[in-house]
Order: C-alpha cells, then structure tokens, then sequence
C-alpha cells in the first residue's frame, strides 16, 4: 500500500474538498439520499467548506496518496466532524489514519469528550466509530438536508495523559 501523508488544508484546497465530499457522499448515503430524488447540495456544501478553511478554530486535514486527495478530516474542538475517504480507497486505512490524527488534535486541545454526528442510516461509520469505543449519547436528531434522516450524537470520553 502507498503511504498515506496528511497534511492541512489552505483556502486552495476548497474546490477539491467539496470534490472529495460529493463523491464519497454520493456513494456513501445513496441509500439516504437517493440521488434521483435529492440533489447534492453542491452551493451549500462549497460554502461550508470555504467557512471552515477561513475558521480559526477549524483544524481541516487533507489525506493524499500518489493519485491525489483521498480523504479528509475536520476537527473543531470537541467536535471531530467530515471524515470522509473515497470510496476507491475505503478499507485501505486512510480512514484510520485521518481518525488518528483527528483524535491526537482533539487531545492536543486538551479535549475531555470529544463529539460527532453520524447519520443512524449509515451502518460503515457507525461500526467505524462504535469499533474504537464512542457510544450514542442523547435522542436522534433530524438532518438538515431533505429527507430530513435521523442523526445520532457520539461522543468518546479522551482521559488526560
């Protein structure tokens, strides 16, 4: 396998974060968004993505392997939040690695319990992040993009040491 190299992500990288979102996500949720009846927010989504870039607070990470972008993370403390690796590249541990380095940056910002959200439709990162130990915490809550899917709320106690 080719090393994975993280690195962070400038305001240039913009373009092909959204590139990388879309496609993992049309892949990813296509049996929650069905693509012929819900249309990728594609201005929503690259705005969000220019917002983050140009947030303080945001820690937004790139994974590249010879082909290019194959992944990315985002950590704004206590939140760990867009984990997202294409799909060519699912079980080849760029997730992992994205993973590890989101928690090592959550622990740096001295994160006691640490968050994110999953969409409950989505079994592949539920196991994902159940398997390293976060439990749901709270009641589902409701998508913000139509269908309106159920999300549920992990988090992960991150002891200090």
């Amino acid at each position: 396998m080719t090393a994975v190299r993280i690195r962070p992500a400038t305001g240039e990288d913009a373009e092909a974060l959204f590139e990388l979102h879309r496609s993992t996500v049309l892949v990813a949720y296509r049996h929650i968004f069905p693509a012929d009846r819900y249309a990728f927010p594609d201005d929503t989504i690259r705005c969000e993505w220019q917002a983050l870039l140009s947030d303080a607070r945001a820690q937004v990470v790139i994974a590249e392997m010879n082909d290019g972008p194959v992944g990315t993370v985002t950590v704004v403390p206590p939140q760990l939040d867009r984990l997202f690796v294409v799909p060519s590249r699912w079980d080849n541990g760029v997730g992992t690695a994205l993973y590890e380095w989101a928690v090592a940056a959550l622990r740096r910002a001295a994160t006691r319990r640490a968050e994110l959200v999953v969409l409950e439709g989505n079994e592949r990162a539920r196991v994902f992040y159940e398997r390293r130990g976060w439990h749901t915490e709270g009641p589902p809550m409701q998508s913000p993009y139509p269908p309106f899917p159920a999300a549920l709320r992990y988090v992960l106690d991150l002891p200090a040491g």
